[in-house]
């Protein structure tokens, strides 16, 4: 006799899916073994996405997606009646809320989706069809597990080895790498990537002039040729590591798209970082990861990837992590680990991945 389902468990019989994808580029890129998991799940169901204008780029390509739907609907009242309206004209069976917020389980439930999937947070459960309990381990296990979580709950359903998924064209490759030849970086070239900011909070970035002497010493080693990455709020931050630098840099902060920044990384030989976006994205990309880490906690939100290496300095504060965005005390967590420990742990990463290969 076949097993009854349990009754919190989805059905099916699901035709078509929608999933609200998250806020932040990083977390976007966090979240596309999600979309994996639910081709598995339901193969022949029509799977669209839901995004920000600026993190859309980050689910283009995709196998798994069928539409990126672009709406943001913080832009005001116009815009959230406009992304409520084309739920109701698509007639979704199930929607898949990745945000823990209140408006995005309006956003649905206004849109008259039949099944509602996400974490019972933010005073929503009454919007959801399926409310689900954030799992007890949630900051103990890398945030991949936590959105995976949500849906093994109310399918039963447990994926083996997820994996981070960007894709990029082959025209895109090639641009980027035309791109990298004309500021002079060959490629047999060893290129270094640097991201020396980190949106969410000054308490996340390495000091700028750190980064600079780290990257002096690696181009150094290396014969490295160095490029500076950064959103155009990130220009000031990028240009201070430039300055501050005695080799010379490609500075691109502020001056490509997200696409051109996702082909630019993967022609990285190492991407060194803070916990932000450009983190995920490398990591994704299968370049080598070298990830500084003070105020967040490196086991939730850390580059989820084999070739990557956290660095922290070596005895880290009481207060550490305390996921601040502004540092409230006297920075040591970034400040004890000298630009010196920092190329040293990078050379020991690239010498292992080496010994690997």
């Amino acid at each position: 006799m076949k097993e009854k389902k349990k009754k919190h468990h989805l059905p099916e019989d699901i035709h078509s899916i929608i999933v609200r994808s998250t806020n932040w580029v990083g977390d976007s890129v966090i979240t596309t073994p999600v979309f994996q998991f639910l081709r598995e799940i339901y193969p022949h169901a029509r799977l669209d996405v839901l995004a920000r204008p600026w993190n859309g780029p980050v689910f283009e390509n995709n196998p798994c997606i069928d539409n990126v739907i672009v709406c943001n609907e913080k832009a005001g009242l116009f815009s959230f009646a406009r992304s409520v309206r084309y739920l109701r004209k698509n007639s979704y069976d199930l929607a898949v809320l990745l945000p823990n917020s209140f408006s995005s389980a309006l956003q649905v439930y206004m849109g008259k989706i039949r099944y509602r999937v996400g974490y019972n947070t933010d005073k929503r459960s009454a919007l959801l069809t399926h409310p689900v309990s954030p799992p007890p381990d949630k900051f103990s296990r890398h945030q991949v597990f936590y959105y995976l979580y949500l849906l093994e709950s109310v399918t039963g359903y447990n994926p083996s080895s997820p994996q981070l998924q960007l894709y990029l064209t082959d025209s895109e490759k090639k641009e980027a790498r035309e791109f990298l030849e004309k500021k002079g970086i060959k490629e047999n070239d060893f290129c270094l990537g640097l991201n020396p900011g980190a949106e969410y909070g000054p308490a996340k970035r390495y000091p700028p002039d750190r980064f600079a002497s780290a990257a002096d010493l690696l181009m150094a080693e290396y014969k490295a040729k160095t490029v500076i990455f950064g959103s155009s709020k990130e220009k000031e931050i990028a240009q201070e590591v430039e300055d501050n630098m005695h080799f010379k840099a490609v500075n691109l902060a502020g001056k490509t798209s997200l696409r051109q920044v996702m082909a630019l990384i993967q022609q990285m030989d190492v991407f060194i970082t803070n916990d932000t976006g450009s983190m995920h994205v490398a990591a994704a990309l299968d370049v080598p990861v070298v990830a500084v880490f003070g105020s967040t906690n490196s086991l939730s939100t850390g580059p989820f990837s084999s070739k990557s290496q956290v660095v922290r300095t070596a005895v880290p504060p009481d207060c550490a992590p305390c996921l601040k965005r502004e540092c409230p005390r006297d920075f040591s967590c970034m400040l004890s680990l000298p630009p010196q420990a920092l190329y040293k742990k990078t050379v020991e990463f690239l010498c292992s991945l080496s010994d690997v290969s």
